[in-house]
């Protein structure tokens, strides 16, 4: 193992320390220790600190797909793109990046090969001044992120559903336009498919690239590419100069991450000021893409670099000391890298390098992927003082991240007992039914299975922390040992009608700080009348911690005419009512809509 110093300098000393939660963390090379603290102040800055994506040309054949963004972004609602890749998705973000910039705050951040929660750092960092060395709990970065009003631009979105749902949850103040390969946006607002270009469009994109009208062989392969943008652009462009190759070779290496053009240089092994000519030459006939999140491949291609001389590249870089906000930059380049060169010992040696680079960065998706690819080298290499480090560090940081999910777990331990409590003589635990009377419909925990559901009589105190204020004067204050709790506004809405068969609605349930016993959102029933025409999906935990969000999905599939009502419970909660009407005037099954309710968060 290269063992070239006990402590790695990042921009002057990456043996420093941060704040995780309410953790004190000092790291460097030799390990990480972790003692109590205060989170330190930070300050909102308006507007975000975030630069815009270059300016290019207009994007050829796409006037509908932007017409229809902008529609979406004008009623403040989210919006997706996606389409394959290399389909023009980021060259329509950045054009519309600019042109919102003109109305709106925009942030624009790219999210290829990060992790959710490194994105959102991404985001806490561009918003508020002092939070380079601070990454907030969950619920803290909700609460710092709810007052900001922007247009929120991700391009290279993961394409899993989890990851928009996160990112919509804790900035619920921003209307979110995002580019990913396949839809995971899609009750919480519109997605927009970015599919193959007309004839004419087609044509004008290979003029445009040859600087010339096509050749008739030209156009026969226009006629072949059927409006395929990657086809098109092929047609037009040759690569024949080496330093393109190693380019894109590298750039197929990282599989669609995208990368730093100074990075990009130093892994080709060309000099660094062809890099910027290069890159140039790549994205004007388009090979690749550029923007603030870096260089990323547009099309696929048949040379991929080496992952060893890659890895070995970035060890010997990171020795060298960059800065700290290089490193964040090179966080998913290095996870993708290690990936590639599987259990090696150039993979190895970049693990033990990154590792704590990464902590420092607050990087802390990026570092339990490294912490976990450099464990299973050290395995595999029998390694055992490496691997070690390793499962220490990891160690660490399931302490470090314990505490997003310490009272979940509390309650879930605890709410067993309040059920059971009354058959065990707690008289003191105070529990009742409701009653099938004319003004209150019995609920049942599944629409075909009527029964009850038990709630806490309305007024039951609880223990929860006061409500922390505005987060940007002090987000985690003192609270008194012995607080009286405001009475929480209700979670659910007093009612949610449907007027359009086969509708659907989605509703965010928010557990307030008030609530300190939680949310028991496992426990949502569905009864009523005509319970058997709605369907309740809840994408939600058995218990929603304060602080914490989820959403509920209800289906109305009635297609008879006639007025429908039902209701949803939740324990020591009004009942939500559910009232639908079909008209027989109606067309029997028109296109499916769907709204989303939004129920402000107090404080």
């Amino acid at each position: 193992m290269d063992d070239r110093s006990t402590t790695v300098s990042v921009g002057g000393s990456l043996s420093g320390v941060v704040v995780i939660g309410d953790h004190n963390v000092v790291c460097d090379h030799s390990g990480t220790t972790v003692s109590p603290t205060t989170p330190p102040a930070v300050r909102r800055t308006t507007p975000p600190r975030s630069l815009l994506w270059g300016q290019r040309e207009a994007p050829v054949g796409r006037d509908a797909e932007l017409r229809a963004v902008h529609a979406e972004l004008d009623a403040r609602r989210h919006v997706q793109l996606h389409g394959p890749a290399g389909y023009g998705k980021s060259l329509l973000l950045r054009h519309v990046s600019r042109q919102r910039a003109a109305r709106d705050h925009v942030i624009c951040l790219t999210a290829s090969g990060k992790h959710v929660d490194d994105l959102l750092q991404d985001l806490f960092e561009a918003c508020y001044e002092g939070a380079e060395d601070y990454r907030p709990t969950p619920a803290r970065l909700r609460r710092f992120l709810e007052p900001v009003r922007a247009v929120l631009v991700l391009d290279h979105l993961s394409d899993q559903p989890e990851d928009i749902e996160r990112v919509l949850d804790a900035a619920s103040g921003c209307t979110v336009l995002s580019a990913a390969r396949e839809r995971t946006l899609w009750s919480a607002g519109r997605a927009v498919a970015v599919g193959d270009l007309s004839p004419e469009a087609s044509l004008a994109l290979v003029h445009r690239v040859l600087g010339r009208p096509p050749t008739p062989a030209e156009l026969r392969q226009v006629q072949a590419a059927r409006g395929s943008p990657p086809a098109l652009l092929r047609i037009a462009t040759t690569t024949t100069d080496d330093r393109h190759r190693r380019v894109i070779r590298v750039l197929a290496l990282l599989g669609g991450v995208g990368c730093s053009v100074a990075l990009l240089a130093l892994l080709a092994g060309i000099a660094s000021a062809e890099a910027a000519p290069v890159v140039a030459d790549l994205e004007r006939v388009g090979f690749v893409t550029a923007d603030g999140g870096g260089v990323h491949l547009a099309t696929p291609a048949a040379e991929v670099a080496s992952a060893s001389s890659a890895a070995t590249t970035l060890t010997d870089w990171l020795w060298t000391g960059p800065a700290r906000p290089e490193v964040v930059e090179a966080a998913p380049v290095i996870v993708a890298v290690l990936t590639a060169a599987g259990p090696t010992a150039e993979a190895l040696a970049l693990a033990r390098v990154a590792a704590p680079a990464l902590l420092r960065s607050l990087r802390l998706g990026a570092w339990g992927e490294v912490l976990v690819l450099g464990a299973k080298a050290a395995r595999l290499l029998g390694e055992s003082r490496e691997l070690a480090y390793f499962e220490r560090e990891l160690r660490v940081r399931d302490r470090l991240l314990a505490q997003r999910s310490a009272s979940g777990l509390w309650w879930k331990v605890l709410l067993p007992l309040l059920v059971l409590a009354p058959l065990v003589g707690f008289g003191w635990l105070a529990l009742s039914e409701p009653r099938d009377t004319a003004g209150q419909l019995a609920v049942s925990t599944t629409a075909s299975a009527p029964g009850t559901v038990t709630t806490l009589p309305a007024g039951t105190p609880t223990s929860g922390p006061a409500d922390p204020g505005d987060p940007t004067t002090d987000p985690d204050g003192p609270v008194s040992d012995v607080t009286t709790d405001p009475p929480c506004d209700p979670v659910l809405p007093a009612s949610l009608g449907f007027d359009v068969v086969r509708d659907t609605r989605s509703i965010p349930i928010v557990a307030q700080p008030c609530h300190g016993a939680g949310v028991p959102t496992g426990r949502l029933a569905l009864g009523g009348p005509d319970a058997s025409v709605f369907t309740l999906k809840p994408d939600c935990p058995d218990l929603l911690s304060p602080g914490e969000s989820c959403t509920v999905t209800i289906y109305f599939d009635a297609t008879a005419p006639g007025d429908y009502t039902a209701q949803v419970a939740l324990p020591a909660e009004r009942p939500m009512v559910l009232s639908g009407v079909v008209e027989a005037t109606k067309s029997p099954v028109p296109p499916t809509t769907t709204t989303t309710t939004t129920i402000p968060t107090p404080g």
